[in-house]
């Protein structure tokens, strides 16, 4: 049929820089920042923080930091994988720090 073979694999496509996933990040900790400012600025109450309490908010910030990964560097199946080990931590550690006990406001009532 044809005299020779020839293999054509198209140009690849340059790689794109990180500086949109950055910005995105950026304003990630942004906002998380101006949340956590708001929270001193309201007067909680942070008495009731324990220490399981401190485990789950440096838990939530490891899986934030997983997905920040994700963004930058790291490919998908490692991603899904770490998330899927952090898992039952996860569920443990938001059953035994967050108490309905814990999280009464001052002015409102049930």
């Amino acid at each position: 049929m044809f005299p020779t073979i020839t293999n054509y694999f198209p140009p690849e496509e340059e790689e794109k820089g990180s500086l949109i996933p950055l910005v995105f990040c950026g304003i990630l900790s942004l906002c998380f920042l101006v949340f956590f400012i708001s929270i001193f600025n309201a007067k909680a109450n942070l008495g009731n923080f324990s220490f399981k309490g401190f485990l789950f908010v440096l838990n939530y910030m490891a899986v934030i930091a997983v997905i920040v990964a994700f963004w930058i560097e790291v490919n998908l199946v490692n991603t899904l994988w770490i998330l899927l080990a952090a898992t039952p931590v996860t569920l443990f550690l938001m059953n035994t720090a967050i108490r309905p006990e814990d999280c009464l406001i001052q002015g409102f009532s049930k």
